[in-house]
């Protein structure tokens, strides 16, 4: 076949890089993305506490029982606050902490 024939068109140097450039782009922000992800996943101690607390004011609320307490489980501490309102309510405060993390609920109870 003769170079006469072929009739193939060559890609320039710039389209080139651009095209390097625009790959390089995408794994930064893929690269960004999924350490971002494996850098911030919380410990499971961290879901079994806010699960707990779920469970303590559902507890809390069907017993009525609006008093100070504390809980301890493996890796967390939850600690129960409860102040009374003017209309006749309560609010409760469940803290969890589990580590260097610190949360806080915020629940209203009426009697």
């Amino acid at each position: 076949m003769l170079s006469k024939d072929c009739n193939i068109q060559a890609s320039s140097l710039a389209e080139s890089v651009i095209a390097m450039a625009l790959v390089a782009v995408c794994l930064v922000v893929v690269t960004s993305v999924l350490s971002s992800v494996v850098s911030n996943t919380a410990p499971v101690s961290l879901y079994e506490g806010r699960q707990e607390v779920k469970k303590w004011a559902q507890e809390t609320q069907h017993t009525k029982q609006y008093t100070d307490d504390t809980k301890k489980g493996i890796n967390y501490s939850i600690t129960r606050s409860v102040s009374r309102d003017r209309d006749h309510g309560y609010t409760v405060i469940f803290t969890l902490e589990t580590g260097k993390k610190k949360e806080e609920r915020t629940y209203k109870m009426y009697e």
